[in-house]
Parts: C-alpha cells; structure tokens; sequence
C-alpha cells in the first residue's frame, strides 16, 4: 500500500503525521509525506521521506488579501464562524494548495491519502484519483463545518474538473482518526471517528528533571503552558510585530505567572521559550523553558493551559482537571467543550485574579475529578492506535475491491 500523507500548519500536527507515517512504514507501507518547508525538520531523519512541497496554507491565504485574510485574521483571534473557517481552509489559495498536492500524487500514485485535517485540498486530490482519504486527529475538526466548506469545495471541483459533490459529507465519506470515543468527542457535528488509545508519550526518552522531585507535596500541583502554537505569534526576528487581535504569548504567560502566585499551591509554568520580561511571581511558581508536559500532567492536580488540542487530550489521558484559557484558532472552542463535557472550566475572567479564582475554584471541586476519570477510563477502552494500520489496510482494499 502506497500512502501519501499531508501536514501542515502546526508543529503538533506534524507529531500526528510522524506518528502514522512510522506505523504505516513499519508494517511494510510505502509512506511520502508531503508538507510545508517550515514543518520539514521534523520529518528529517526519522525513517520516513518528507519533502516541503506545498506552500504555505495561512501564508496563502494571508496573501490573498480581502476577506479571506480577514478571515486569517479572525481565526488567529479565536473569534472565527465556521463560514470564515471555511474561508481560511477553502479561499481562493486553495487551487494552488490542490495543484501542488496533485503534481506529487501523480508522481507517487498513492492508494490512500491520509490527509492534516486543515488539508481540504486532499479531499479533491482523492477524487480525482479515486482513493480514499482520511483526517488525522486534529483540533481543526472542531471548526472545520462540512456545511459551511460544501460551497466554496464545490466551486473548487468544478475549477479543477471534478463533479460536484452536494454532500457535506463528503469530508469524512471515509472516515476520520481520533483518540478520544464518541461520547467525548470535540468534534460532535462530525460522523463518529475511528478512536484509537493515545500513545503514552511522544518522545519516549523523556524525563522530568530532578528538581521537581523535590517540589513541596503538602500543596496542590498545578502545570501551565502554551503549548507549541501560540509561540508562533511572537514578533519576527525582523521586529515584525504581529497585527492587532492575535494572541501576544508573553502576556498570557505573564497572567498566568500573576495569578497563580496568588494561589495556594506548587506551581510549574513551562513558556516554550518565550521571554516574559519583568514578573512579579512568587517562590512557589517555578518558570522554566519546557518540561515534558505528558509526565509532569501524571502528577498534576490542576492544568491551565491555553487549550490546544493536543494538551486536551493528554490532560484527558491523565485525568487532569483544566482550566482553559483560550486565545486563538480552535482553543475556544475546545474551551467550550471541556468545560460542555464537565473536565474542566473556560477562564472568562483572563486577569491574574481571574485566573487565581478559578483555579481555586475547580481545586476545590470533586466533581471535575470525577469526571475527567470517566472521560480518561473511556479511552482506556479503545483500542491501541497500532490498530490504525489494519483499519486502513481493510479501507483500501474495500474501496479497490470490484463493487
């Protein structure tokens, strides 16, 4: 089986990509990752042959200006609708994403597209090729509304010779992968996901160091971080500041820094390694560049966290209560959604004492604890993610089987 497999955008996303591609690789796949020249480092020399083929998705969409950098805009913000969603992932850029894509498809030749959730323009390539694709995990499907991207994917069928399709399904016509089961999705409007066990750790030679071990044990601990994404909004080593509206990651981290000094616990603040500048933070709050979050979450009371996808899902996987303090892209609305699903609370109050208040409100709530422990008990019960590679193998030689 010949996979092509796309990623873009996001350093997280290239994990999942990484991730797959190895699966499929070690079961005797012949794997071609296909992504943006920023996210190649991650690809080199890990067993898997990448290339930066396909230009920039918000980098295009950015350039082409008018409502659909708006829309960019609007997104970066987190206050995006799901049509200007589909204006980011589907604008006027989107024929170059498909014809980028397609010229590396036709050299490959792939049977199975195993497409970054923020690629729509793999949906297309599939069609015209007549294999079938499928998303990775991803936050984007929490924003991506197969509704609202049904028009603007349809004029782009057209332009590229295909045939409409008239179904909003037609984004998940096979499927889409996932680690969290139906009744914890973040993606609800979509059709149930294949739902795989997450692996433990992304890096398995990761430890904590040696100084947390000694962290007083009489407190609550409490973990906070950016995540990967947000230290993308930072000014260019140019001096190009980002424009008004987007995120500024030295602020959310000085707030956070602020309000939990204002807390009685032991708390960790990783900053990805964005400066904070002058803070005024107690001695129980230890900052540091990074630590590894999935090993610093298995002994953490409390996480607050920005609200990424990927540190959703690992706080899920540990039983972690959140305190989510959204700022950009889907983090909103997975804010929306931990605390719909009763894991944790939305921070709408975003000053240090804000934050100090609900982080002091959901320590002292069993019931979140709870929660959060039948929501991690669920994924316990799927399978493991090393299934993946059988579902897809069943998937290919169905649709090429003769009907």
């Amino acid at each position: 089986m010949r996979v092509l497999c796309t990623s873009v955008l996001s350093p997280s996303q290239t994990r999942e990509a990484l991730r797959f591609a190895l699966l499929l690789s070690g079961a005797g796949h012949e794997v071609h990752i296909a992504t943006e020249e920023h996210l190649l480092g991650t690809f080199l020399d890990r067993g898997v042959t990448a290339t930066a083929c396909l230009p920039s998705l918000f980098g295009a969409a950015t350039a082409a200006g008018g409502e659909t950098g708006d829309a960019v805009e609007l997104l970066h913000s987190g206050a995006a609708s799901p049509d200007t969603a589909a204006l980011v992932l589907a604008g006027p850029h989107l024929l170059g994403q498909f014809k980028a894509l397609d010229a590396v498809a036709h050299d490959f030749k792939p049977d199975l597209l195993l497409r970054d959730a923020m690629d729509v323009a793999a949906c297309l390539v599939a069609e015209k090729l007549g294999i079938p694709h499928v998303a990775m995990p991803s936050g984007a499907k929490g924003f991506t509304d197969p509704a609202a991207l049904l028009p603007r994917l349809d004029q782009w069928r057209c332009a590229a010779g295909l045939p409409p399709r008239g179904d909003p399904l037609s984004l998940t016509a096979h499927g889409h992968l996932d680690y969290l089961p139906p009744a914890w999705t973040f993606a609800p409007h979509l059709p149930p996901a294949l739902a795989y066990r997450q692996p433990a750790f992304s890096d398995p030679r990761a430890k904590l160091p040696s100084w947390i071990v000694g962290l007083p044990s009489d407190r609550p601990l409490v973990y906070a971080g950016i995540g990967c994404a947000m230290p993308l909004f930072l000014p260019s080593p140019e001096g190009h500041r980002p424009p008004p509206g987007r995120p500024d990651p030295a602020t959310v981290l000085r707030s956070m820094i602020e309000g939990l000094s204002r807390l009685d616990c032991v708390a960790v603040v990783s900053t990805s390694g964005v400066a904070v500048g002058q803070v005024d933070s107690a001695p129980h709050v230890h900052v540091v560049d990074s630590v590894p979050q999935p090993l610093l979450l298995e002994a953490a009371d409390l996480f607050l966290t920005h609200g990424g996808y990927t540190s959703v899902r690992e706080s899920i996987s540990t039983a972690t209560p959140m305190a989510v303090l959204p700022r950009t892209a889907d983090q909103p609305m997975n804010a929306r959604r931990v605390t719909e699903l009763g894991i944790g609370h939305e921070v709408t109050d975003c000053t240090p004492s804000g934050i100090a208040s609900a982080c002091r409100r959901l320590l002292g709530d069993d019931s979140v604890l709870r929660r959060v422990k039948q929501a991690r008990l669920a994924t316990l019960a799927l399978p493991t993610v090393e299934t993946a590679v059988s579902d897809l193998e069943s998937l290919v030689n169905h649709h090429s089987a003769p009907q």
